[in-house]
């Protein structure tokens, strides 16, 4: 059953995939080191040595099967240094023992040499076992040859040419061990960092979502409902005395209100805002114009400059948006008699301008939330937002859209 691993503060599940090359291919090793030891049992009872010296020699071989599996596998699982040491230094007498009572038990060489390097994976370790595995074989042989000068000369020349042969191939192996770990270090780190940027990016992501959602429904609810507010509260004061002038506040009250519930829908379902998916921008803009007129006793008035050109629906939306919350704000702070909007296509951009005569206020001073969702939608759309005002002198919006 694979385990969760923490990562940094991200957790995964690991599995074979997740083992270095070695470890998920280790089967093959252990049939590898199996088949040669049936091939050495296979030389020393087909020798011509005396049947006692091939018996030890046999034995030897067995018994070095099975360190290979009981000390040997449990260290390869553990990677612990006292198994590393208890398993080097038993391979190593069991394999002079086993060639001293018959040299054919050598070909398990091949395979005791790369098994002695990953016991002791540090080559400051693993040298010194070779080294003294390999000079237990020379003088073995020279042993065997009789102490001849040409076997002597002979069993410690093969003894060097194997020893630097099994140096270099373990270092090689070791560099390959090490290298691929550094990698599998490199590889969690880096996915626990991806697992981290994509929790950042979600969580960037819902919390710039729930700013547009904001933002949303104060330039379009918000300003409706308080349409609506205003328009029942001027019907009420009209009850008992004109009748014509309630039936129009509670006719512009329905139309504001129904006006509303498109734009619901239309965050519901995430497309544009209502007003510009049955007209173009300038008739969108000169809509919210007529009716802040119908609405308030103030005259309003929309002029359109310049040629207009399809633009993108971003732009027109953040251009909507703001007269959406310029004209609110007149309406509910600025006490105005007269009002204007003005579209201008310019060459290479767009300009719309938001003016009242009403009370004015001092730009430096205020940081409401309406301003402060223009500022950052026109700031996302590339474009300048300024607003002119002071006390008792009107006030003057303008946003800039390249």
């Amino acid at each position: 059953m694979p385990a969760d691993v923490p990562l940094e503060g991200a957790t995964r599940r690991v599995t074979v995939a997740d083992k270095h090359a070695w470890e998920r291919y280790q089967i093959w090793w252990h049939i590898g080191f199996a088949a040669m030891a049936v091939l050495a049992l296979i030389l020393v009872v087909t020798d011509d040595f005396p049947a006692n010296r091939r018996l030890i020699a046999a034995g030897c071989v067995t018994a070095l099967v099975v360190w290979y599996l009981v000390v040997g596998g449990r260290e390869t699982r553990q990677r612990g240094p006292r198994w590393s040491w208890t398993a080097a230094a038993g391979t190593v007498v069991l394999m002079l023992a086993g060639f001293a009572a018959d040299p054919a038990v050598s070909v398990l060489l091949f395979v005791v040499y790369p098994q002695l390097f990953a016991y002791l994976e540090e080559l400051r370790t693993s040298i010194p076992a070779v080294a003294t595995l390999t000079l237990g074989i020379a003088v073995l042989n020279a042993a065997h040859s009789g102490w001849s000068s040409a076997g002597a000369v002979a069993a410690f020349g093969i003894g060097a040419v194997s020893l630097g042969f099994s140096v270099a191939f373990g270092v090689w192996i070791t560099r390959i061990i090490e290298q691929s770990r550094d990698r599998a270090g490199l590889i969690d780190q880096l996915e626990a960092t991806r697992e981290q940027l994509a929790e950042a990016h979600r969580e960037a992501g819902a919390a710039a979502e729930r700013q547009r959602l904001a933002l949303e429904i104060h330039d379009t609810l918000a300003q409706g409902f308080t349409s609506v507010v205003m328009l029942v509260q001027a019907a009420e004061a009209e009850v008992g005395r004109h009748e014509e002038e309630v039936r129009r506040y509670l006719a512009l009250a329905e139309r504001t209100a129904r006006e509303n519930l498109g734009e619901a829908r239309s965050l519901v379902t995430e497309l544009g805002p209502a007003p510009l998916q049955s007209g173009s921008l300038s008739d969108a803009i000169a809509r919210v114009t007529e009716r802040f007129a119908a609405e308030t006793s103030a005259s309003a008035g929309f002029e359109l400059r310049g040629a207009p050109r399809p633009l993108a629906a971003s732009s027109d939306v953040v251009l909507l948006r703001v007269v959406q919350e310029a004209v609110n704000n007149v309406r509910r702070h600025a006490g105005a008699g007269r009002l204007s909007v003005t579209l201008t296509y310019l060459d290479e951009a767009v300009c719309v301008e938001i003016v009242d005569d009403g009370c004015g206020f001092d730009p430096t001073l205020a940081d409401g939330f309406g301003l402060r969702g223009m500022r950052e939608r026109v700031s996302q759309a590339g474009g300048v937002v300024t607003v002119r005002s002071a006390p008792g002198r009107g006030t003057a919006v303008q946003v800039r859209l390249q």
